[in-house]
């Protein structure tokens, strides 16, 4: 996106520290100057993520947030790697950018920017669509394959108690939902009762959908008297 220069620029500063990564500082000094050296004023949102915080980046949702009701003219990172997990997730945060018309660029790698005045902004973006549709069926073809050796593992015995046999959850599920539990003779019984779907559900604090699965399975297994029809109502 091309910055008016005869406006006074607004800057976002995106800085990341995890317990891999402890060079806050040094990405935030140098982030600092570089928004000094360009004349831009510059508010700066600072993610320090922690175990407990899982994936949750509440910094990034708050620029893109901003980025959205134009707060700022442009967001600058020292990193790319800064910017997202993986090249899909920054170039999901870019192109999030680019639509609300923020520009974007990384202070270390100057072909990185989003400014239309960039001749390989473009090309850039292009490239990085390409290698985070390349890293998208990485992921595809790793969690297919896994899927797979698991199953295979799963029926064979192979997957549960002793050394070397635990799922990474330790919790030795087979792949797949686990099925809902709920009381289903209590069901079968309001059902075989006259009760409708809805009052079973409302009555146990199921879905209505569920207790509808169950009684159509209940039905193709143990066939209903004549003329009974399942009642929504």
């Amino acid at each position: 996106m091309q910055i008016n220069d005869n406006k006074p620029v607004r800057a976002a500063i995106y800085a990341r520290v995890s317990a891999v990564h402890q060079d806050l500082e040094i990405q935030l000094a140098a982030l600092r100057d570089y928004a000094a050296h360009q004349g831009w004023s510059a508010v700066e949102f600072v993610e320090k993520l922690s175990g407990k915080e899982g994936r949750k980046r509440p910094q990034m949702e708050l620029l893109i947030a901003a980025a959205q009701n134009r707060q700022f003219e442009v967001v600058i990172v020292w990193k790319l790697d800064r910017f997202g997990r993986s090249s899909l997730d920054a170039l999901t945060n870019v192109k999030n950018l680019s639509a609300y018309g923020v520009r974007f660029l990384v202070t270390t790698m100057p072909a990185i920017d989003t400014d239309d005045r960039s001749p390989m902004s473009k090309f850039i973006l292009q490239m990085m669509a390409a290698f985070a549709e390349l890293e998208r069926a990485f992921i595809v073809e790793r969690t297919h394959g896994g899927q797979i050796a698991y199953r295979a593992a799963f029926a064979a015995g192979k997957v549960g108690e002793g050394k070397g046999r635990r799922s990474k959850s330790e919790k030795d599920l087979p792949v797949g939902r686990p099925r809902k539990v709920f009381d289903r003779r209590k069901v079968a019984e309001l059902a075989d009762a006259g009760e409708s779907i809805r009052s079973i559900s409302k009555a146990l604090g199921i879905k209505r959908n569920v207790v509808y699965s169950f009684l159509v399975e209940r039905r193709k297994a143990k066939p209903a008297k004549p003329g009974r029809k399942l009642s929504e109502k």
